[in-house]
């Protein structure tokens, strides 16, 4: 897992390192990948640091519907690889939307 992330840190500057330690601390059985409950354990650590995504999952009760949104493939886990694009997309979301 650490090599996954390190990876993907290198060529996405923005995973901060709260984000991979919110992860690593989610990630349960340590595989590299989060599955349901996992992802919800991340949920509540990103919210709790304040991220407003994650609160507004949190506090909508929406952790079933993010996680479809995250698990591209359909496998049931949420990779790094997928969480990363979910989280570009919102960035992309968030400049686009000021941007009009």
């Amino acid at each position: 897992m650490t090599r996954i992330i390190a990876l993907l840190l290198l060529h996405l500057p923005s995973a901060a390192s709260a984000d991979v330690a919110a992860f690593r601390a989610a990630d349960a059985d340590g595989s590299g990948a989060l599955d349901y409950g996992e992802f919800t354990a991340l949920v509540g650590h990103m919210a709790a640091s304040g991220q407003r995504v994650a609160r507004f999952v949190r506090d909508a009760g929406l952790h079933g519907t993010a996680f479809g949104r995250v698990d591209l493939d359909g496998d049931g886990l949420a990779t790094p690889a997928e969480l990363l694009a979910a989280q570009a997309w919102i960035d992309w979301y968030r400049a686009n939307r000021q941007a009009n």
